[in-house]
């Protein structure tokens, strides 16, 4: 684990005292409708569910998909998603 926590190889020492901006992030165009198509509706995690007491029901995907949005909007904001219905 000593090698991992060592990340000096990957730092360039001449931009340390001149940082470079960070590579540019490719703007994805995201439909609404297709992403939030499935949210709150299946699971991957089917023994957590069970076990927590989740209800796949319309009040919790009514609760994801307003996650989902929160995340994309950000996206947006942050100019790296196009969001279209």
């Amino acid at each position: 684990m000593a090698t991992a926590n060592d990340v000096s190889s990957c730092i360039n020492p001449e931009y340390l005292s001149d940082p470079q901006p960070g590579p540019p992030i490719p703007l994805v165009d995201v439909s609404i409708d297709q992403i939030t198509a499935r949210v709150g509706r299946t699971t991957s995690q089917h023994e957590l569910f069970d076990r927590l007491g989740v209800q796949l029901d319309e009040n919790f995907r009514a609760r994801q998909v307003a996650a989902t949005l929160r995340l994309l909007k950000h996206a947006e904001r942050l100019g790296v998603a196009r969001l279209r219905a």
